[in-house]
């Protein structure tokens, strides 16, 4: 698979898919070299995940517990961090606004 991890990474970055993007980093880690490239150039348009590509890589990234490489991906792409970490705190605030009117009634 790692010998496919440069073609599933160049398609995934054309049709916006952040889970094929960043898996394919995983596989091979010279591709996180061109991961900032990709999303200054694409991050904010909406890919097959509904969200923008950048929200949900960062998404995918803070879920997996990669801070390091989510603050220095966000380093290079502070716009797209700012964005996230907006969305991020308007789900959490209405998550939690949600299950505190669940728990009172």
């Amino acid at each position: 698979m790692l010998g496919l991890a440069p073609q599933v990474f160049s398609l995934s970055s054309v049709m916006l898919h952040a889970g094929g993007v960043l898996e394919a980093c995983e596989l091979d880690p010279y591709l996180n070299t061109q991961l900032v490239p990709v999303l200054q150039q694409k991050g904010h348009l909406v890919g097959t995940n509904s969200e923008a590509l950048a929200t949900v890589c960062f998404e995918w990234l803070f879920n997996r517990g990669k801070y390091v490489k989510l603050l220095e991906v966000g380093k290079a792409c502070p716009d797209l961090l700012k964005t996230f970490a907006e969305v991020r705190t308007t789900l959490w605030k209405n998550t939690s606004r949600a299950t505190s009117t669940i728990a009172h009634s």
